[in-house]
């Protein structure tokens, strides 16, 4: 809470504040939405400012891995005011079903969005089995 004693004053506390929160760079995690659609689901994440050559995406037992880095353009400027802009490498897992199929898992990236697909596999019928 700022006191307005004076107005230099209330600016002098505003900016103390402002320089404290400046210490600390915050890191990049992007947004990530998991939606089910018809035919399976579809994960979504937000990568503003990211290279798709700098994005990797891996199937690992049942977790699904997405790595990369957001270049940081600013940082041979050190004097910052404010950050509140996350750089740096970032890395996100989701643990899927045993149902997914491996082999259809698809992903696209286009205007900072990379989507990953994902359907589920055949579903093995039942079957009778007759005993004798």
């Amino acid at each position: 809470m700022y006191t307005m004693t004076t107005p230099r004053s209330f600016l002098d506390e505003f900016f103390r504040d402002v320089d404290r929160c400046a210490v600390a760079t915050p890191t990049f995690q992007p947004a990530a939405d998991v939606v089910e659609v018809e035919g399976g689901w579809r994960v979504r994440l937000e990568l503003p400012g990211v290279a798709k050559e700098s994005v990797k995406v891996e199937m690992k037992e049942n977790v699904l891995s997405v790595t990369g880095e957001k270049p940081d353009p600013y940082a041979k400027n050190e004097s910052f005011r404010q950050s509140e802009v996350g750089y740096g490498k970032f890395t996100r897992t989701f643990r899927l079903s045993q149902t997914i199929d491996r082999d259809k898992i698809e992903a696209k990236f286009e205007n900072g969005v990379l989507e990953i697909a994902l359907v589920p596999r055949p579903e093995v019928g039942s079957r009778a089995i007759e005993i004798r």
